[in-house]
C-alpha cells in the first residue's frame, strides 16, 4: 500500500537505530528492501557533533577547522544514511522517517561530495537538498491514518505566541537538549504569530493571553494550530516534555502543556506547527 498512500514517485525511507545495528527500510513501486548496516558509538557522536555544528556556525573563531569537520562529518552521514540505499531510488523526492537521535537531523545539510576549492565558502558544498526534495513522516501508518480522516468543518487558524517576563531556568534534566537550561524571551516568535494571524485571518493570543487553558478549550476549533514558543525536551522520558506557554495567570494550569497531555485534547486540525528550538 505504501506507494499508494505516498505516491507513486517518492521513495520512502524508515530508519531504526539500536546501539549496534542500522536497519533502513526502502519502499517504493518497483522494490522494497531492507538493509542492515553495523554502527556503533561513533554514529552517535557524529551525530551530536553535527547538530552542535549547524546550531553555532561560527564565523570567526576556528572557521577553517569548523568548516573542515562541517565537511568532514556531513560526508560521512551521508555515506552512512544515503549512500547505502541511493542505487535503489526511481526519483529525486524522498519522504523520511527519522528515528531516536536522527530526528534532530536535517537532511537537506548533508554533504553529498567532497569539496575541493580552498576558500571558506558553505553555499559551494554540494548538500543533500541540491539533489533530492525531502520531505518527513512520523509514518506510512500515520499518513494513511490521516488520509483516512474526516474533518469536521471548523475555524481558519488560531496562533499563539506567549511573553517570557523573566528569562526562566529549569532544571538541567529536563533541558538535555536546550543548552545552559536558561530560556529567554522571544519577541521575535510574537512577531512571526502575529503576521501569521494577520495573512490567515485568524485568531491570535499573544503575551499573557497565550495561556495553557487557552489552547485546551479553543484550539479543538480550529484548522491550523499556530505555536510559537519555547519548549524543552526530556529525551529520557519524552512524555514529560513540554510546551511552554504564558507563565502568569495561568490557573488552573500550569502553563506547561505536557506530551502526555497532548493525547487527552481533541484536536482536529488538518495542520499543527511548533515553530520551537531542537524539537526534532
Amino acid at each position: 500500500e505504501v506507494p499508494s498512500i505516498i505516491g507513486r514517485d517518492y521513495n520512502y525511507l524508515n530508519y531504526v537505530v539500536s546501539d549496534s545495528l542500522l536497519y533502513i527500510f526502502l519502499i517504493n513501486r518497483k522494490l522494497q528492501t531492507l538493509l542492515t548496516i553495523k554502527t556503533d558509538s561513533l554514529l552517535i557522536k557524529r551525530i551530536r557533533d553535527f547538530r552542535i555544528l549547524l546550531a553555532n556556525p561560527s564565523q570567526s573563531e576556528n572557521a577553517r577547522t569548523k568548516f573542515n569537520n562541517y565537511q568532514q562529518i556531513g560526508y560521512e552521514l551521508y555515506q552512512t544514511l544515503i549512500e547505502p540505499v541511493s542505487k535503489y531510488f526511481i526519483s529525486n523526492k524522498l519522504l523520511i522517517s527519522p528515528d531516536n537521535i536522527l530526528s534532530y537531523l536535517p537532511f537537506e545539510t548533508f554533504v553529498s561530495s567532497r569539496y575541493e576549492g580552498e576558500d571558506i565558502l558553505y553555499r559551494k558544498l554540494n548538500y543533500l537538498m541540491n539533489d533530492y526534495s525531502i520531505s518527513y513522516a512520523y509514518s506510512v501508518t500515520f499518513m494513511k491514518e490521516l488520509i483516512n480522516r474526516k474533518y469536521k468543518n471548523s475555524k481558519n487558524l488560531i496562533a499563539f505566541a506567549p511573553v517570557y517576563t523573566n528569562a526562566i531556568t529549569i532544571d538541567s534534566l529536563f533541558a538535555n537538549r536546550q543548552g545552559n537550561g536558561i530560556l529567554y524571551d522571544l519577541p521575535y516568535a510574537r512577531q512571526e504569530a502575529e503576521y501569521v494571524s494577520g495573512i490567515s485571518g485568524g485568531n491570535l493570543y499573544l503575551n499573557d493571553e497565550a495561556r495553557e487553558i487557552v489552547f485546551k478549550t479553543e484550539a479543538s476549533k480550529y484548522n491550523i494550530i499556530h505555536l510559537a514558543m519555547h519548549t524543552y525536551l526530556n529525551d529520557h522520558n519524552p512524555m514529560n516534555s513540554a510546551m511552554i506557554f504564558a507563565q502568569n495567570n495561568n490557573a488552573p494550569e500550569d502553563g506547561l502543556l505536557y506530551t502526555y497531555e497532548v493525547y487527552g485534547i481533541p484536536l482536529n486540525a488538518r495542520m499543527v506547527v511548533l515553530s520551537s528550538c531542537n524539537t526534532g
